[in-house]
């Protein structure tokens, strides 16, 4: 049952910050900090097809989708500074969490 419940978390330990980024167009998580992540989620995808632990895949791939989204917006606009993203995170969007 821990192993479940912690697979879950850290399956969707990425998501809160990845909205954030989705919404604000920027990411405040560092560069380094990202391509680490990034780069460990590949091996782990990798280590998982090759140990043919298929069930890891959920965890390593839902992060990666994270990541990706993270590095995307750090990358695309990485000359917004933080007064811009609060001033995006005030604003209403039209972004429904279901």
């Amino acid at each position: 049952m821990f192993a479940t419940i912690g697979s879950v978390l850290l399956a969707l330990c990425g998501l809160p910050e990845a909205i954030r980024a989705y919404r604000t167009k920027t990411c405040s998580v560092g560069i380094t900090m990202l391509l680490m992540w990034f780069i460990g989620e590949i091996c782990l995808v990798i280590f998982a097809i090759q140990t043919k632990q298929y069930i890891l895949l959920i965890n390593y791939i839902a992060n990666l989708i994270f990541v990706y989204i993270m590095l995307h917006y750090k990358i695309k606009n990485e000359g917004i500074d933080d007064d811009e993203i609060e001033e995006k995170l005030d604003k209403p969007n039209n972004v429904m969490l279901h």
